[in-house]
């Protein structure tokens, strides 16, 4: 039953993954309708710097924005699922606090936290 449990955690994990990719799509398109040619983002190759950018691009451009917070939730979902998961794989309580707080931060680090406008 514990299995069953953690697969279906897995599965809504995924499909909250698929979401904030087409979240994602969504930021991108609207960042790089706002930039010039030279300096948008490309479709292909991410990595952490990247999307960091990314952010911090819509959060300039779009003050008002809600796209960074829906990937915020969406985000914390997925990674909420996973968490909340890995007591049923056999983890322990110590690898849930661990794996939830740390995730917690980056979260808050990335999406929630309050970012002075320059």
């Amino acid at each position: 039953m514990r299995w069953a449990a953690a697969l279906l955690l897995c599965l809504c994990a995924g499909g909250f993954g698929v979401a904030g990719v087409l979240n994602q799509s969504k930021i991108l398109d609207a960042v790089n309708a706002k930039l010039p040619a030279k300096e948008r983002f490309p479709y292909f190759g991410w990595h952490s710097h990247s999307h960091h950018r990314l952010i911090t691009e819509y959060r300039r451009l779009y003050p008002s924005g809600r796209l960074v917070f829906r990937q915020g939730i969406l985000a914390a979902l997925m990674y909420g699922c996973v968490t909340v998961a890995t007591p049923f794989l056999g983890f322990g309580v110590l690898g849930l606090v661990w794996r939830g707080g740390f995730l917690v931060f980056l979260l808050w680090r990335m999406y929630f936290r309050a970012v002075p406008n320059p």
